[in-house]
């Protein structure tokens, strides 16, 4: 009875005290209580790894599940997906800032020498990419409409980033007059990180669910 007496003390601390912090104690040690039932010892960890992602704390959520690894395997392998996703999100935040700031300095800088906004305008949006990323937007959002009604916003997102990322792209190269071949590949490599990290987060800030298939 001991541990279903702490998943009670827990309970109350959490829903009828207003004590959250508190009752993650109580949960921890209920979850942890090797002589109590494995059910209620899984119902204790899930309480816990609830309250800590509340709490945005999922890194102690995961943490959680890893010291009592039999309890409930599918919970763990869920919060590892989210650990991941949103480490690989922090990444794919930094990329694409980095891209955006290096485009609008860019575009700044050949605006400056032009004179002229439409003149700039003319070389950077060509109109292959532009049709290109516009096929992928449309074409992407008209599949998932027609198989099953799913989300479209995602690819239209997608098609979105992949243009600026090709203006972002053309604009720098114009800007440093070409640079060497060595900087022109390292450069070529950088978009296309962009791309996929554009793609991410196209998909997991609209449609986390889409990222399921891919594992992330």
């Amino acid at each position: 009875m001991r541990a279903e007496a702490r998943l009670l003390v827990a309970e109350a601390w959490w829903h009828v005290l207003g004590e959250p912090a508190r009752a993650i104690a109580a949960f921890e040690a209920a979850a942890g209580d090797r002589a109590g039932d494995p059910l209620t010892r899984a119902l204790a960890l899930g309480d816990l790894c609830t309250l800590r992602r509340q709490r945005g704390e999922l890194g102690e959520a995961l943490a959680a599940t890893e010291r009592w690894p039999g309890l409930s395997p599918a919970l763990h392998a869920t919060l590892a997906r989210l650990v991941r996703r949103e480490r690989i999100q922090a990444v794919a935040f930094g990329v694409t800032g980095l891209l955006a700031v290096v485009g609008v300095a860019s575009v700044a800088r050949l605006v400056v020498a032009a004179g002229r906004v439409r003149d700039v305008v003319r070389r950077l949006v060509r109109p292959l990419p532009a049709l290109t990323s516009a096929f992928l937007a449309g074409g992407g959002a008209l599949l998932v409409r027609a198989d099953g009604g799913a989300n479209p916003r995602p690819f239209l997102f997608l098609g979105l980033g992949i243009f600026l990322l090709d203006v972002v792209a053309r604009s720098f190269r114009i800007a440093i007059g070409g640079g060497s071949p060595l900087a022109r590949m390292a450069w070529a490599g950088v978009c296309v990180v962009g791309v996929f990290c554009a793609a991410f987060l196209a998909a997991e800030r609209v449609e986390p669910d889409y990222l399921d298939g891919f594992g992330l």
